[in-house]
């Protein structure tokens, strides 16, 4: 082989295998991939191992990815795509280069996504085909504008960057930004005795106020607790309830980053602990909005409550909100999280039963202190008489 010239093809796999090979074992690298080669025997061998360094790059026993250290300009030659960050910047260019006043033209982005196949191909391997084909099928409002920001779109999209999302859960992140409202599953919605609320905020937020009541999940703390036993116990008890989740964070419409933290909170509760989707709820544009409208709030952790509040629903089918429209038709149905105005819990879905003093308390993982926390913040439906968590499993 002495003095032939390589392929391009070679080229490309001896740079990307060179990327991390002064941060790991070289030799360890080569016997994984050389492995892989042997056992699958790919008609095309270089093109098979760029795929698998790309899509499944192996990480030597002890060793870590480390931060490519390699200069800018080596970068914009060739970008490491097995990156997090690169594939994030790759999506953010996509949408930053059409995006208006937090809208994107569903046309303009497909045209954006066509143009540039390499990105999608590199970034985005499991989805290059996916991505488009989702946009061109979801449901976009007559102006073909869709409100990417306002419904975390692009937070959810991001997932997709890392190629964990199968095609109907893609399918179903986008339609998130254009959601039709259904009048009669609201109507239907509104009917129910009490809801748990859950909140997604940091600790922080939490304990400087929240709605009343509600439970305190700091995403990021469940990120990476939701196995826990003590996690997997209190889902349980919201499953046996049977009651409707409402989950919120920090703001809807104008970060638009609140939205994509409640709908993967939302997405925990669907995905891993099995809430049924109908039961699952989100509230539209977060706690921000519920204080601009001056509903109740409090500062109590949830622990402390000895005697929690009640709210009674009132018939208001046909009074409107400030916006003018009906409450009744505030909310939307639509898989994975339907997106409800803050006046319609308030008023219909927050009714919280007071419960005897006596009642159970439940060990919870999380910032509860002493990681026991009254069932009277599970809003009592949630108490279940039991003493004890129910096993995890």
């Amino acid at each position: 082989m002495t003095g032939r010239q390589k392929s391009a093809a070679s080229a490309q796999l001896m740079e990307h295998m060179s990327i991390f090979a002064e941060q790991s074992s070289i030799k360890a690298l080569l016997q994984e991939y050389m492995k892989r080669v042997v056992l699958t025997k790919p008609d095309d061998p270089v093109a098979f191992l760029i795929k698998e360094i790309k899509e499944n790059p192996h990480v030597p026993e002890g060793k870590t990815l480390e931060p490519d250290m390699r200069s800018a300009k080596e970068q914009e030659s060739c970008l490491d795509v097995r990156a997090l960050n690169t594939k994030k910047k790759l999506l953010r260019g996509i949408f930053d280069a059409h995006k208006k006043d937090d809208t994107v033209n569903r046309g303009e982005l497909l045209v954006a996504l066509s143009e540039n196949p390499t990105i999608l191909l590199e970034a985005f391997p499991r989805h290059a085909t996916d991505l488009p084909r989702c946009i061109e099928l979801m449901d976009a409002p007559r102006s073909g504008e869709i409100t990417w920001k306002v419904y975390g779109l692009f937070d959810l999209l991001e997932a997709a960057a890392i190629d964990t999302l199968t095609h109907e859960e893609l399918r179903e992140a986008l339609d998130l930004a254009t959601e039709d409202e259904d009048d009669d599953a609201a109507l239907r919605w509104a009917s129910e005795p009490g809801v748990v609320v859950v909140d997604g905020r940091d600790r922080k937020d939490y304990e400087a106020s929240h709605v009343p009541g509600a439970i305190s999940m700091p995403y990021f703390d469940l990120y990476f607790e939701w196995r826990s036993a003590k996690y997997v116990a209190l889902a349980q008890r919201v499953v046996a309830s049977g009651r409707h989740v409402v989950c919120y964070a920090n703001t809807g419409g104008t970060e638009g980053m609140g939205a994509g933290r409640c709908m993967r909170l939302c997405n925990f509760f669907y995905e891993c602990w099995k809430v049924p989707v109908d039961r699952m709820h989100r509230l539209r544009d977060g706690y921000a909005d519920w204080k601009k409208r001056g509903f109740p709030v409090s500062t109590v952790d949830s622990d402390e409550v000895t005697q929690p509040p009640r709210y009674v629903a009132a018939p208001r089918e046909e009074e409107d909100d400030d916006d003018g429209a009906s409450v009744a038709t505030t909310a939307t149905t639509v898989r994975a999280g339907a997106a409800l105005d803050s006046a319609l819990v308030a008023e219909r879905f927050l009714r919280v039963a007071a419960l005897d003093a006596g009642e159970a308390r439940v060990h919870v993982a999380g910032p509860w202190g002493d990681g026991w926390v009254s069932a009277k913040c599970l809003h009592g439906p949630l108490a279940l008489g039991a003493a004890e968590p129910p096993p995890a499993g």
